[in-house]
């Protein structure tokens, strides 16, 4: 009687590549989930991970007023491992304010907390309605050197109020994410079934 044989099953790698996601959203959401801590940063992380997912369309966000430790450690290979040294999280706050806000609609305003009206436009969204390793991601991961920084409650605080702006901003790209990729509104798909097949699609592949 032959043998029996059995096929070996793919690799986490493996699978997320056959299923088109990217090695970079592969490594990155399994650093960024654990990088730092709380409900709000879950959320952050499971929402740039559906928009990534929808956009499938690499972009590079502006340079303009970026801290300069992000273009430090892309130039030695992006490692998660080692970041940056930020310094003081204060003077680091004010500089990541700076882009982030620059990167923003006019209608948002300049000046801190930014406008979050219950009406929102779906226009000026251009500038962080970006995928890819140079993306939306940065955002992030700089978020995650923040943190890392904060050690005082008052420091933790403003780290959580752009944590808090982040959210509220990648709620709505994901649906503007979404709907460049369906024809139309009303064929979207209801959020939060998707939300737990993203996460489930993603949480089985890097795992």
């Amino acid at each position: 009687m032959p043998e029996a044989t059995t096929t070996p099953a793919p690799s986490p790698s493996g699978a997320a590549a056959s299923a088109g996601i990217p090695r970079y959203l592969q490594d990155a959401y399994d650093h960024l989930k654990t990088a730092c801590s709380g409900a709000a940063w879950e959320d952050v992380v499971q929402n740039w991970s559906i928009m990534e997912v929808h956009l499938n369309v690499p972009a590079n966000l502006s340079t303009t007023d970026r801290p300069t430790q992000v273009k430090f450690w892309t130039n030695r290979g992006r490692q998660f491992d080692k970041p940056p040294t930020v310094g003081k999280a204060k003077e680091f706050a004010a500089l990541w304010r700076k882009w982030w806000v620059g990167l923003q609609p006019e209608w948002r305003g300049t000046t801190w907390p930014l406008a979050r009206p219950a009406s929102v436009p779906t226009d000026g969204w251009g500038e962080v309605l970006k995928g890819g390793s140079n993306g939306f991601i940065i955002i992030l991961i700089t978020l995650s050197w923040w943190c890392g920084a904060s050690k005082t409650q008052s420091e933790q605080n403003e780290w959580a109020s752009a944590i808090e702006d982040v959210g509220w901003v990648l709620t709505h790209l994901v649906g503007l994410a979404r709907a460049k990729k369906h024809s139309a509104p009303e064929e979207l798909p209801d959020e939060r079934p998707e939300k737990r097949c993203v996460h489930d699609m993603l949480s089985q592949m890097f795992h």
